[in-house]
């Protein structure tokens, strides 16, 4: 039985205000900033062509997938976001619907799945590997608590599929064979990996008692342009950038290193044409 919204988490969301505005954004307050809403509340009824949520939408894959429903005909879809940069939508900044918020906190959480009742969310948003080893506790909250949040949001607003990005980190480099599958251990080396492999078994749990349709990929190093943010691998994208400049470029890994690479159009598109599969069809690759 789901427990309404109402009568699980009475008094635990924000009761907010509604203003009109020209501009079609809406706010949702981290710590320091007031709850606001800008835009027209209508925008985010429930809508017959399936209202889509993507957490991290501003990010480096997040910004690509957003990109390519756009161009699939999907109409304004949500993008919920923490840092406040959205210049990776500048392009089509017209065409969505930007929510600031933290996954950490659940209200900001249950307070846009309950209002734009999306019929799928793409929980792409989370706190990259560096940044994860440096602080342990931030990426508990950001990365495993940020799933649950979006997993229990679900569950209690009746969406019924949620499509995940997770991450080869969640292997480590303690594995046997030349090729991984279903049956490779996971024993991660990063704490960013541990909370991925966490993430996916919460995934994994939702469906099983609840009947979530819960989906994910774990993604290589990606590349693209436009990598900002530190990572492990995030050299396979800058050495390109730098070469392309005319820059040197040193690899701070040993030169036997090897590592797999997607670029960053075909990691969007595997995520979106995931979410679309039979489940029949869904197979490791």
């Amino acid at each position: 039985m789901h427990l309404s919204h109402t009568s699980r988490w009475r008094g635990s969301t924000s009761e907010v205000g509604v203003k009109h505005h020209k501009v079609s954004y809406w706010e949702s307050s981290i710590p320091g900033l007031t709850l606001q809403f800008l835009g027209q509340l209508a925008t985010f009824t429930r809508r017959a062509s399936m209202t889509t949520l993507i957490t991290g939408g501003t990010g480096f894959i997040g910004a690509e997938v957003v990109r390519m429903l756009l161009t699939r005909g999907e109409q304004r879809p949500v993008v919920f976001h923490v840092s406040g940069n959205t210049q990776r939508l500048d392009d089509v900044a017209d065409q969505v619907e930007l929510v600031r918020g933290d996954l950490a906190n659940f209200s900001h959480i249950l307070d846009v799945v309950k209002k734009v009742q999306p019929s799928v969310i793409y929980h792409l948003g989370a706190m990259l590997s560096v940044p994860s080893d440096a602080d342990p506790a931030a990426a508990i909250h950001a990365n495993a608590m940020g799933t649950f949040h979006v997993l229990e949001a679900a569950r209690l607003f009746g969406v019924p599929q949620v499509l995940f990005s997770s991450s080869i980190s969640t292997y480590g480099l303690d594995f046997e064979g030349e090729v991984i599958d279903d049956t490779t251990l996971q024993r991660p080396l990063l704490f960013y990996g541990a909370t991925k492999v966490f993430s996916e078994h919460m995934g994994l749990f939702y469906k099983r008692k609840y009947g979530l349709d819960f989906r994910c990929v774990r993604y290589p190093s990606i590349v693209g342009p436009g990598v900002k943010t530190p990572g492990v691998v995030q050299y396979t994208s800058w050495v390109i950038e730098e070469c392309a400049r005319g820059k040197p470029f040193t690899i701070w890994v040993p030169p036997d290193t090897r590592c797999p690479v997607l670029y960053l159009k075909d990691a969007a598109r595997a995520i979106v044409e995931l979410g679309q599969a039979p489940l029949a069809n869904i197979k490791s690759v």
